[in-house]
């Protein structure tokens, strides 16, 4: 999540849609005192360190403990730059827990409204959003490789979606993005822009706020585009599943499997 007073712009990170390299992207643009949380690595990977108001939010005393943490457990932190940068990136979010709610990188509507009422009220707010169908096996892969979420399988991990019970590790914070950028299920932002076509509505975004934008010069469009046949995952009741779980943005946008 970015709030830029330099630009006065609000981007919100929805989950799995490339906002990490969005923000990478944004971060080298961003002013002193801009509030960038999350993906400062992905900002590392292209030159960007984490500008003055990261540093300063590293004071609140939960980000300093958490920082100490790290680098207890892990000495070499502050020896290697990339390890240094992930634990000053997941210091920050500790400030923000309070306000932004327990994953401040992906915060809901209502979280950022009330936490900057003015910036809300006057600032361009963007998100991007992903077929649910699709996003939901990205997610899926990712937890399972990077969570320690083994043992799993995909229909198991639809059905824990579907359990208001918290599966530690299993079922990630605000899972569903569509409180992300709705308010009593109104849509609140002045743009939405689709992963399917991440590099024209990212240009668009930038336009309108006045920023220099280029393909070359926008990370995601640097990775591989093979896209893997997410429909393989998929039976009878996996459909069934993510068309309950996630009905609202299925039918707002009017996604097919």
């Amino acid at each position: 999540m970015i709030i830029s007073h330099k630009h006065k712009f609000i981007f919100i990170h929805c989950r799995k849609v490339a906002g990490s390299s969005i923000s990478a992207f944004l971060s080298n643009k961003l002013g002193r005192f801009d509030l960038q949380i999350g993906a400062w690595g992905d900002s590392f990977d292209l030159g960007v360190l984490p500008n003055l108001r990261c540093f300063l939010d590293l004071l609140y005393p939960l980000s300093t403990v958490k920082m100490i943490e790290r680098i207890m457990v892990e000495p070499s932190t502050l020896f290697q730059k990339k390890k240094l940068i992930l634990a000053i990136n997941a210091a920050q979010k500790e400030k923000y827990k309070k306000s932004l709610g327990n994953n401040p990188p992906h915060p809901t509507a209502s979280c950022i409204k009330h936490y900057n009422p003015e910036a809300w009220k006057k600032y361009y707010k963007f998100c991007f959003v992903r077929n649910p169908y699709e996003r939901v096996v990205s997610d899926y892969l990712w937890r399972t490789k990077t969570k320690n979420v083994h043992n799993v399988s995909f229909l198991e991990y639809l059905r824990i979606l579907d359990d208001d019970s918290n599966h530690h590790k299993v079922k990630p914070v605000n899972y569903d993005n569509w409180s992300m950028y709705t308010i009593n299920n109104t849509v609140v932002v002045d743009f939405i822009g689709r992963y399917e076509n991440l590099t024209d509505d990212m240009a668009k975004v930038c336009s309108v706020l006045n920023i220099p934008f280029s393909p070359n010069m926008f990370p995601q469009a640097k990775k591989n585009n093979h896209r893997y046949d997410y429909r393989k995952w998929y039976k009878s009741e996996e459909c069934a599943l993510v068309e309950k779980i996630f009905a609202e943005e299925i039918n707002y946008f009017n996604y097919k499997f």
